[in-house]
């Protein structure tokens, strides 16, 4: 295990110090990858510890401190950047990434209001030694890209240049440090917010204290039978309001042309109009299907049903 007073910064001793009930590096939380303290930084980590300080006090274990908090967002998949857009992309969860001496904490949040954010209880962590590679790559966009022992593989992009330097460096010397920490999966494990019992993919209940997560079965319905529904159960709501927009408009343009074939008195007519009719419903099914795929990575990240 790495040990809480690990060295991070050369020349820099380490600097225990609790805030709210957490034990905490000050040398590493409010500071750049030069250990330089920056306003910015320090705001950052002391709102998490004032607004998460109730959760983090039942997450963390013994021996067990925070070294830095940063900001990303949980990166769509290739298919989803192409066909999603840019409003797509930026309706992606967002994350909090909590490193500490033994681990990774993920907590994955919402943004509220302005410059805000809210925590939807979605959690994750991976022990130092389960992680084969961290890095964040990226010139305009930087990554965060997780290898585990398992074989899994995640990624969060939105990072800041300067979070990009300092977790490269916490990569450095905690990764090493931390080689004995592992899990019995090897993965980034989803942890219930409840009791904080790993869960299994795919099982939207928690086996030890049987809380609900929403579940892929209601996502499918909801984005076949409602527009926008699915980003509306995820949570996406600024995307499945652009949905339920575009949905409705080729729903209505697609009843006239049926209204046209019937009452079409001409052959011809009546077959340029099932043309676009079948056109129109290709392309409907299409934008469901692209909601529905979008907003499952969602549900399998496990959403709390209330």
């Amino acid at each position: 295990m790495a040990a809480i007073d690990l060295p991070v910064h050369p020349g820099k001793p380490a600097q225990r110090v609790d805030r709210n009930g957490l034990a905490a590096r000050a040398d590493t939380l409010y500071t750049d990858a030069k250990g330089e303290e920056k306003y910015s930084v320090r705001k950052r980590a002391e709102s998490v510890l004032e607004r998460m300080g109730e959760f983090l006090r039942r997450i963390m274990e013994p021996d067990e401190a925070i070294f830095y908090i940063a900001r990303a967002q949980v990166m769509p998949g290739v298919l989803e950047q192409m066909f999603m857009g840019w409003l797509g992309a930026i309706s992606m969860p967002g994350a909090l990434l909590v490193f500490t001496n033994k681990r990774i904490i993920a907590l994955r949040v919402r943004n509220s209001g302005i410059q805000n954010w809210q925590w939807d209880r979605g959690v994750r962590v991976a022990r130092w030694g389960d992680i084969v590679s961290l890095k964040v790559k990226g010139l305009f966009s930087r990554v965060l890209t997780l290898k585990l022992r398992s074989g899994q593989k995640v990624s969060y992009w939105r990072i800041t240049a300067m979070d990009a330097k300092k977790i490269n460096l916490l990569m450095n010397v905690l990764q090493p440090a931390g080689a004995a920490e592992i899990s019995s999966a090897g993965a980034m494990d989803a942890l219930c917010p409840g009791c904080l019992s790993p869960l299994t993919e795919k099982q939207y209940q928690c086996p030890k204290c049987q809380m609900h997560f929403k579940t892929e079965k209601s996502l499918m319905w909801r984005g076949l039978l409602i527009p926008g529904g699915a980003c509306f159960y995820v949570g996406m709501v600024p995307l499945g309001v652009l949905r339920l927009i575009g949905e409705s408009i080729f729903l209505l343009v697609t009843l006239g042309l049926l209204v046209d074939a019937l009452n079409s008195p001409s052959a011809e007519s009546t077959s340029n109009a099932i043309g676009a009719l079948v056109a129109l419903v290709l392309l409907l099914v299409f934008e469901k299907a692209m909601g529905i795929a979008h907003s499952r990575r969602i549900v399998r990240d496990f959403l709390p049903v209330n």
